[in-house]
């Protein structure tokens, strides 16, 4: 692959707290990335800019000689199916996005309550109220999935098996995923560029040439090119990733032919696993 990414090798633009559903606060994210000698890091938790606020991490990173750019995950859709974009170098105070995220927030509280009582009501052992009230900024269902697991509560198939078990409750209070334009619209409002998030993972359902158009014509500005696909006992094959990359390959140049934002980042949630995940990315 003759690729590279634009973002030097001591920089990780994909990191996750426990304001959405990492296991570290954002300053011991800060603290760590200093630890492992990153220069540059971007905390981008899923549809959250409270860790930006008041430039608090900034000026810690400062001290540590780490960059923190500021940053955030966004649901998005391309037609009927889900994606995400990475945003970055946005004013976490910005009107639009904000008002926006707030909405998503309460929608993801409402859909949240609506499987802790339900997974309550159909036996498992948990206190709905106190699992919502996990401290997380953004609520996700593998903040339950942890809260059972901590119970003691196994599922068949793990986290699939959890799934299916949510799904037998019935239908959820919807979230809305707008579409990629509206999303990058509101990023680009604020002063941020957006590209788009981990591609391989919708290859399958979306195809790679469909997403990278759509990400293109919204206004983004390249892809997370840079991504540990093969981390871990869930990741994807060698096979799939080198097929994966192979076609970001021809697609890039294709859609963003001029001077693209390519970044790298480890989608780190735990920090137990940054160091490996670093490795897998490689210099």
């Amino acid at each position: 692959m003759t690729l590279r990414s634009t973002l030097p090798h001591d920089h990780d633009w994909h990191l996750h707290t426990t304001l959405s559903d990492g296991f570290a606060a954002p300053e011991d994210v800060v603290r760590q990335a200093a630890t492992l000698g990153l220069r540059s890091i971007a905390i981008t938790d899923h549809d959250c800019l409270d860790a930006h606020r008041g430039g608090v991490l900034a000026r810690l990173g400062a001290t540590l000689g780490v960059q923190v750019v500021v940053g955030a995950e966004l649901d998005c859709s391309v037609g009927e199916q889900e994606t995400e974009v990475l945003a970055y170098h946005f004013d976490p105070d910005s009107s639009g996005l904000v008002a926006h995220l707030l909405g998503v927030q309460e929608q993801r509280r409402e859909r949240f309550r609506f499987y802790c009582y339900g997974m309550a009501a159909a036996g498992y052992p948990i206190d709905p109220e106190a699992v919502i009230h996990c401290g997380a900024r953004v609520l996700i269902k593998v903040h339950l999935y942890r809260a059972l697991h901590a119970a003691g509560v196994s599922f068949e198939g793990g986290y699939k098996g959890y799934k299916a078990a949510l799904a037998d409750l019935g239908d959820p209070p919807p979230v809305a995923k707008p579409p990629v334009d509206q999303v990058v619209a509101l990023v680009r409002e604020a002063g941020g560029t957006a590209v788009l998030a981990h591609p391989l993972y919708y290859r399958e359902d979306i195809g790679l040439e469909p997403l990278l158009r759509a990400g293109a014509a919204a206004g983004c500005r390249g892809v997370e090119l840079v991504y540990p696909y093969h981390f871990g006992a869930k990741g994807l094959g060698l096979s799939v990733v080198h097929a994966g990359l192979a076609e970001l390959e021809q697609l890039v140049p294709r859609f963003f032919p001029d001077d693209p934002l390519l970044t790298r980042g480890t989608d780190m949630h735990d920090p137990a696993e940054w160091q490996g995940r670093l490795e897998e990315l490689g210099g």
